[in-house]
């Protein structure tokens, strides 16, 4: 009886584990998940750029200059955040394992009322020569990154901070690869 009891709980934990998995973890570039693109809800001056794009805007275009596939990011479902680089869909690359993607990311998910990763586990699948501060290639015309967007992350905690990145947003947008890591380090102190 024991061993039966085993089986049946094993069983209901992996089909419990295969349904509420996906929901944690939202993959931002599979086509065909949604017909709509995420939008922020936040009221806040990170969510609009100068040319009036999002981050989930900004970060979906760089995205398709790291991977070639630029279509835009769906919504996040409750409770849920935008996942690493996968190796196994072959995302994995300086581009995609820069910090200026994972600000993006995050800020895509933190104006939608949602979560997001930390730096930590946005690079679990990157070697440390792929973990790239700023952005390793060139932006596309028509895109605007905000400069808050190169913040160093490892320099506020290994993440994200929308406290910080509000504290930076007075700055304008660049289309410059550099960080300005030594710039919004001076702008804090």
């Amino acid at each position: 009886m024991h061993v039966v009891m085993n089986k049946i709980l094993f069983f209901l934990t992996t089909l419990w584990l295969s349904f509420w998995l996906p929901v944690f973890q939202f993959h931002h570039g599979v086509k065909g998940q949604s017909a709509t693109a995420a939008q922020c809800n936040r009221s806040s001056p990170l969510t609009q750029n100068s040319l009036g794009q999002s981050p989930c805007d900004d970060a979906a275009a760089l995205w398709g200059v790291c991977t070639g596939d630029a279509t835009p990011w769906p919504p996040l479902p409750n409770g849920s955040q935008y996942s690493p680089p996968q190796p196994d869909l072959g995302e994995v690359n300086p581009c995609t394992c820069s910090s200026v993607v994972y600000v993006l990311a995050s800020a895509c998910g933190w104006c939608q009322n949602q979560n997001f990763t930390t730096w930590a586990t946005w690079t679990t699948n990157c070697t440390t020569a792929q973990q790239t501060k700023g952005f390793p290639s060139l932006i596309p015309s028509g895109i605007a990154i905000p400069h808050w967007a190169y913040m160093d992350v490892s320099g506020f905690g290994g993440n994200f901070d929308p406290t910080i990145a509000l504290q930076l947003g007075g700055t304008s947008d660049t289309a410059s690869q550099t960080p300005i890591n030594d710039v919004i380090r001076l702008r804090l102190s």
